[in-house]
């Protein structure tokens, strides 16, 4: 974590500049996608100013600033555009789940040649709790690994990620499992781009799957325990998107009502 409010400061300032600078003027376009193309250009810029390894534990690759210094940049960040948090939120939600699972190394593996940022995203169902709905997708044991066949319903960056993390039950165990699945295997289905939530450069699809092959992620049955576990910080994460979505709102009401004229007259 950052060991003074310097560090904080330094974070705040380049990413409400960056937000100020680089997200506002094209936002308005940017947030017509899936009619336009995908905002890949700001989102690099994004990866190269270090703001997806600000959560990540050093361990992995990242900084590790912790979820305080998290929390500011989302705050900043969705002030002006809550798609790229919406983006960064899901990515840090697969990453803590991975982790909580034990199954850092793999992040190690993942992230060993990034080649582009698709390379980096890790796509899974971040705004819903599995375990309030029963996964529509299940898993069967075939020798070392597992094939998973049914759909996932709002796969968060399922149509930009190389790679999901998808809760799935498996025959004969309790609960359910998380298995990270290769997305571009000929065996997955995506649907076009669900617009909705107001996040539309936050993309979205209904996935489905057809034997395709997963790996587990830490034991069978866990998956409601390492979703708790990364919730406990991800709702703090949630909340920052959502104060920073407030404060633009207000912001953007104020200078309208300063500048409104009507009949002649300021409002």
């Amino acid at each position: 974590m950052p060991d003074n409010n310097k560090e904080l400061k330094l974070i705040e300032k380049s990413a409400s500049e960056f937000a100020r600078k680089i997200l506002t003027p094209e936002r308005e376009e940017n947030d017509r996608y899936p009619f336009v193309d995908f905002f890949y250009p700001v989102i690099e810029k994004a990866f190269d100013l270090d703001f997806f390894h600000i959560f990540l534990p050093e361990l992995f690759g990242g900084i590790g600033h912790g979820i305080t210094a998290f929390c500011t940049l989302l705050d900043n960040i969705c002030q002006k555009d809550s798609s790229l948090g919406g983006i960064l939120l899901t990515n840090a939600v697969s990453q803590e789940i991975i982790i909580h699972a034990g199954s850092g190394d793999m992040l190690n593996d993942i992230y060993k040649d990034i080649k582009t940022i698709t390379d980096f995203f890790i796509a899974c169902p971040a705004f819903v709790d599995p375990s309030e709905i029963t996964p529509q997708a299940y898993a069967i044991k075939k020798n070392d690994s597992y094939l998973l066949t049914g759909l996932q319903d709002y796969l968060v960056m399922g149509n930009i990620a190389d790679k999901g993390l998808i809760p799935a039950t498996i025959k004969g165990e309790k609960g359910y499992s998380f298995f990270l699945v290769d997305l571009n295997e000929k065996t997955v289905n995506k649907s076009k781009p669900v617009l909705s939530l107001g996040l539309k450069a936050c993309p979205a699809v209904d996935v489905t799957f057809k034997e395709t092959k997963g790996i587990l992620i830490g034991k069978c049955g866990k998956g409601p325990v390492y979703f708790e576990k990364t919730t406990q910080k991800m709702l703090l994460a949630a909340a920052a998107m959502s104060l920073g979505i407030m404060k633009g709102s207000f912001q953007e009401a104020l200078y309208y009502s300063k500048n409104r004229e009507q009949g002649g007259r300021k409002i």
